[in-house]
């Protein structure tokens, strides 16, 4: 594994280590795996990420800039160029 790659992992691991306090460990488990395997794409892959309930865009902070990042969050005060507010249950 590269550096860079174990950083991102390192990164990664905390990121959702710190939200299972207040998410369910086997949920923020799978979410750790999924976006692990996104911080592993090769470059020029056009791989694009989703981030449902992006709040403070904590995944794209972690995940590598070749990566296409779109966020929906309904809280208005998240709202940010990349990030799309939107009440998806509307």
């Amino acid at each position: 594994m590269s550096d860079k790659n174990a950083s991102i992992s390192r990164d990664l691991a905390d990121f959702y280590r710190a939200r299972t306090a207040c998410h369910a460990p086997a949920e923020e488990g799978m979410r750790f795996r999924k976006a692990a395997a996104l911080a592993r794409v090769p470059e020029g892959q056009g791989a694009a990420v989703l981030d449902i309930g992006a709040r403070d865009r904590g995944l794209r902070r972690v995940l590598p800039e070749s990566i296409r990042y779109q966020g929906i969050e309904i809280d208005p005060a998240y709202g940010a160029p990349d990030v799309l507010v939107h009440d998806i249950s509307q």
